[in-house]
């Protein structure tokens, strides 16, 4: 009885640190990115830099955005120049399309401190999110 026990326990925390090792972003993604290689670029901890492009339909852009995003964060916008920058080979030099989301935090001197933003363009989804 007793080894069952520790059966029972070593799965459990095998299975904790498991959910735990998992990319973040495959939560808020169709449950099929649960397993499939994503196209994710992170850089940093604290001052960060995260980006990352999903093949989905349109739909499931706007859902994605919803789940991510604040209400009043949800709006059509040209991406600021120097906002959704990424260094990843996948990361477009611009965009041509208008984001389904964006947020920004300021500094009190009015820099912008960070931004996150969704783009749906050529069937891909696109997401940043960084802070310095």
């Amino acid at each position: 009885m007793r080894g069952v026990r520790w059966l029972i326990l070593v799965a459990l925390l095998g299975g904790a640190a498991a959910l735990m090792a998992v990319e973040p972003m495959r939560w808020v993604l169709p449950s099929r990115f649960l397993l499939k290689p994503l196209e994710i670029y992170r850089l940093g901890a604290i001052d960060f830099t995260m980006c990352m492009r999903v093949p989905i339909t349109q739909a499931e852009a706007a859902a994605f955005a919803e789940r991510q995003f604040e209400k009043d964060e949800l709006l059509a916008r040209s991406v600021p120049v120097d906002q959704g920058l990424c260094p990843a080979q996948f990361w477009p030099a611009r965009f041509h399309t208008k984001t389904l989301a964006y947020s920004e935090t300021r500094w009190r001197n009015g820099m912008v401190e960070g931004s996150s933003g969704a783009v749906y363009e050529q069937e891909y989804l696109y997401f940043w999110a960084w802070t310095q």
